[in-house]
């Protein structure tokens, strides 16, 4: 199966995702990866998260070269490997300081005083920290990139809204659109499990993301904007990369910061100044834009003292290709009547800065770029400006129109980023607003054609004709339901989707997306406008029958299985990069912890004594067996998403006898089932919604299979709960065999005895057929580290003699509790969490052989172990070459399971693929 990647801009795949972070330190020196630079490492990645470390000096200078000119790369190189490098990397407008750290000062000082860039030559680390730490406090004011859109007056003169002026348009159209957005306790969740995926390992800022978890406040949000923080420089880096999906998340925090500046705005005209350097070709754009209207995208600080501003320029270092610029700004407050500017002097963490704030988006007209009289700097004169200036007033009030008044929708927002060319993330809104539709709503039907239109415009064709063909069902039930809602009417206003003047307005500057008017879309009904948006609320999530089954309704075939939209019986949500639930109220490191374990039968000698095989029976691997270490992508692989090809953190995972998977899609609250060399996955049960009805899942984190009754049982972890779910293709829900249990890990023994994990309780029970109570089988003692005590028990293994396995997420242990046994053995791990071959770090699944070899998934050390019974150390199986995409790298993973020729199975949940490693 290919790894290609879906062209989603906003999906962070690891630690050095510069999505999330324009500045990045590169450290060059032979002895990097010696202990003695292991506190200072930490101590800079407290100044700057991004760090590379490079032991060979042209593996750093392609790494440098490819990284994008909107990156801001600090450089420390040793004084020998620095003098072969920074020749070949001084000019690039990406790095912006370069220190060299060495042992002889005098003589490296000869050949760096060559270099501008060169910041200092230093001989001790506590030196070069501070050092570093001083210059990034200005760094990080002046060297952020110009993220600027300009519309030029010409206008209706033979150009449209395409290229410069078109960006600028749509992105003020976004920001209103956002702005009117109501934000959900899920987007808040899943943006903070992004930032501790991307600051993970940096203590001082995972420390600050958990400060801003626990106390962040509206009224707060200027200070923290205004802090050296995750804060500020995940949100300035996401609006000036424009990472839609990113922005989506923080829109809560932007309309924070909006009315924090609308409360303190500034009531008398003032005069502000901002200093920055800018390559000279952004330079030369401004001269050639006088007159013009600039907007900038991302939220823009100024100082309302000349000297202050001045004093962040040093003005005798100017670098190559560089231009020092000083921004005056005059700014009247009777103009700001969208886009508000306040003094935050009295709200930051900066008080003496006297800083100025203007909101992201703001307008302003550019009058003037000349040098200044001592010729040491270009002075760059702008105004602000209303969106009622006579150039802008026409075609921004025609396109915030069709956004109608009072809050957006899913369905706007994605009508708006269709406009924008960004048809992956409409997708993904279009399906994700399906999700707030009772079953028979009238405008279901619309958003189907709308969705077949989309995948026509992304060319991808067979999709469409689904989708088409989905719409036209629809309408048929419709038309024979007695008393349909067809004909209901009422404020179209309320609902705030785009009305057909709006998809008009759409199709006429763009010209691509094609949106129709949802009444041509609807040959035969009468629905002329829908019903008010206030009844369509989130709590309607799932799909009933009426959805699930449109095709079976009109006697149409179901569309192949090797289509994007697969024979599922309810509509696919595409690519939901903001899926319902992403994770608990824990960090995206815990999601990546919680593990998946196969069905333990599947792999236990005689587990099918009593009942057809449950799975795949391995005796044994013999000694010295080894698996390829370079992982086949089988299912998933396509970015983190909500189509049939993609998985939202993959964790439980079986194989079945004949290569069947089946997974449990945590964060889009599914069942997936996937035979290898499948294509796309079959949802087999929730896919809903996260919810608490029997037809919904929330968050599952393990599935099995029982054959003896042909049907699933899940782990459905956050409605504590365990399910029966048959695995005919006409179930619709699921039956509960168990209520109130925080079941982590499933497994089944050969006499269909259950075991369930409780990480709250943190113990193992069995249960009998039947039985709701349950039997303590390990723990049951309270969260400890005692061998009779288990910590955050994640997945289990029972072997044909119910010996339980359990892997100890917060103990970064595997312990061994014998039939009947009152204290476990520790049979892997129980070092301490750490890197080395005696130590776990949060191991998630398990499986154990006949010999009583342990398979473990080492989930924050990316690898998978293997521990010999009676070993003191394991082995490394596949993985440990560090967090990463590459075919020998994991990222968090989860499950782990084995088929019957042996080949191994990891359910990479960092990188929501499932990955084959053969048996060689």
């Amino acid at each position: 199966m290919a790894t290609a990647t879906l062209p989603h801009d906003d999906i962070p795949t690891n630690a050095d995702d510069p999505n999330l972070e324009i500045f990045c330190l590169v450290w060059l020196d032979a002895n990097v990866n010696v202990k003695d630079f292991r506190d200072t490492e930490q101590k800079l990645r407290s100044i700057i998260n991004r760090f590379k470390k490079f032991q060979d000096v042209e593996q750093c200078r392609k790494y440098i070269e490819r990284r994008s000119q909107k990156d801001r790369l600090v450089i420390i190189a040793s004084g020998r490997l620095g003098r072969e490098l920074v020749p070949s990397i001084h000019k690039l407008r990406q790095v912006i300081s370069i220190y060299v750290y060495c042992m002889d000062k005098k003589s490296n000082k000869e050949w760096a005083n060559k270099f501008s860039k060169i910041k200092d030559v230093v001989v001790d680390l506590d030196g070069l920290i501070t050092r570093i730490k001083a210059d990034h406090k200005t760094q990080r004011k002046v060297e952020e990139p110009l993220a600027i859109n300009i519309f030029t007056t010409s206008f209706g003169k033979g150009k449209s809204t395409s290229g410069v002026n078109g960006k600028f348009v749509f992105s003020q159209v976004f920001i209103d659109c956002l702005l009117r957005l109501k934000s959900t306790e899920t987007d808040k969740i899943e943006l903070i499990d992004r930032c501790k995926q991307q600051y993970e390992g940096n203590s001082t800022e995972l420390k600050n993301i958990s400060e801003f978890e626990k106390t962040y406040s509206p009224d707060k949000v200027l200070w923290w904007y205004s802090r050296e923080s995750f804060f500020y420089n995940t949100l300035n880096a996401v609006l000036r990369n424009e990472k839609s999906h990113m922005i989506f998340l923080f829109r809560s925090f932007i309309s924070d910061i909006y009315h924090q500046l609308k409360k303190y705005q500034i009531t008398q005209q003032l005069q502000v100044y901002r200093c920055q350097m800018i390559s000279s070709d952004e330079l030369e754009t401004l001269k050639q834009s006088m007159g013009q209207f600039v907007s900038v995208n991302s939220f823009f600080s100024t100082s309302a003292q000349y000297t202050a501003a001045l004093a962040f320029l040093k003005i005798h270092q100017v670098k190559d290709n560089l231009e020092p610029v000083l921004f005056e700004i005059t700014a009247d407050p009777n103009v700001a009547t969208t886009k508000p500017f306040a003094d935050i002097s009295k709200l930051s963490d900066y008080s003496e800065e006297s800083e100025v704030l203007f909101m992201l988006g703001s307008i302003f007209r550019l009058n003037s770029v000349n040098r200044s009289s001592d010729d040491r700097l270009w002075i760059i004169q702008m105004t602000l400006c209303s969106e009622n200036e006579h150039d802008l007033k026409n075609v921004l009030k025609h396109m915030k129109q069709q956004l109608g008044t009072g809050e957006t929708t899913l369905r706007t927002l994605g009508k708006v980023l269709w406009t924008m060319g960004k048809l992956d993330l409409a997708e993904q809104y279009f399906t994700r607003f399906l999700k707030e539709f009772s079953p028979n709503d009238p405008l279901l039907g619309n958003l189907y054609d709308e969705l077949g239109e989309l995948a026509s415009q992304s060319r991808d064709y067979e999709k469409s004709v689904q989708w088409h063909q989905k719409a036209l069902v629809f309408k048929n039930q419709q038309q024979l339901t007695p008393n349909s809602n067809i004909n209901q009417t009422t404020n179209v206003t309320k609902m705030a989707a785009p009305n057909p003047d709006y998809d008009k307005s759409i199709q006429q500057p763009q010209k691509a997306p094609g949106l129709k008017n949802p009444q041509q879309l609807t040959p035969n009904s009468n629905i002329n406008k829908p019903t008010n948006a206030t009844q369509l609320a989130p709590q309607n999530y799932g799909h009933d029958k009426g959805i699930q089954q449109p095709q079976k309704a009109s006697g149409l075939k179901s569309p192949p299985q090797s289509a994007p939209i697969s024979n599922i019986n309810q509509p696919i949500n595409a690519t939901q990069l903001t899926s319902q639930n992403h994770g608990h109220d824990k960090s995206i490191q815990q999601h990546q912890k919680a593990s998946g374990l196969k069905n333990p039968q599947q792999l236990i000698p005689n587990s099918n004594v009593n009942q057809p095989p449950n799975a795949t029976v391995i005796s044994n691997t013999p000694v010295g067996v080894q698996w390829a270490q370079d992982g086949v992508v089988v299912a998933g692989g396509y970015g983190n998403g909500h189509t049939s090809v993609q998985f939202c953190f993959p964790h439980g995972l079986f194989v079945d006898d004949d290569q069947t998977m089946v997974i449990a899609d945590n964060g889009n609250d599914r069942i997936v089932q996937w035979k290898v060399g499948d294509q796309h996955g079959k949802m087999m049960a929730g896919d809903r919604g996260p919810g608490n009805r029997l037809n919904q899942l929330n968050q599952p984190t393990d599935v099995i299979i029982d054959k003896a009754t042909n049907s699933f049982i899940i782990c459905d972890g956050d409605n504590r709960r365990l399910l029966r779910w048959s695995r005919q293709n006409d179930t619709n829900q699921g039956e509960i065999l168990l209520e109130d249990v925080r079941c982590y890990g499933l497994a089944m023994d050969d006499q269909k005895n259950l075991y369930i994990s409780d990480t709250k309780h943190h113990e193992v029970r069995r249960y009998q057929l039947g039985d709701k109570k349950g039997t303590v089988v390990a723990g049951g003692n309270g969260k400890g580290t005692d061998l009779n005590q288990l910590s955050t028990p994640t997945y289990i293994f029972v072997d044909q003699h119910q010996t339980v396995y359990v892997s100890e997420r917060h103990n970064h242990r595997v312990t061994k509790w014998n039939k009947g046994a009152t204290a476990g053995i520790v049979v892997a791990g129980g070092q301490g969490q750490g890197q080395a071959l005696t130590q776990l770090s949060q191991p998630e699944g398990l499986f154990v052989d006949k010999l009583g070899t342990v398979y473990v998934v080492d989930s924050f050390n990316n690898r998978v172990m293997c521990w010999p019974q009676g070993a003191k150390q394991g082995t490394i199986v596949v993985g440990g070459n560090g967090r990463g995409q590459g075919t020998n790298q994991l990222n968090g993973p989860v499950g782990l399971a084995f088929d019957r020729h042996r080949n191994l199975y990891v359910a990479d949940c960092g990188n929501d693929r499932v990955l084959q490693y053969p048996i060689v």
